[in-house]
């Protein structure tokens, strides 16, 4: 956002860059969702 009025190569980059890391941040919630569905909720009730 710093850097937007830079020029359309930066504005892209920018822009790719922020998408790129929104990904990464919805794929690391989906990882901990299906982590804790597939790996603790079968040890529990096995446990129980």
């Amino acid at each position: 956002f710093m850097y937007k009025d830079r020029g359309p190569f930066v504005r892209a980059n920018a822009a790719n860059s922020l998408n790129v890391q929104l990904t990464a941040l919805i794929w690391s919630i989906i990882s901990v969702i299906m982590m804790i569905t597939i790996i603790l909720l079968p040890v529990g009730i096995i446990g129980a």
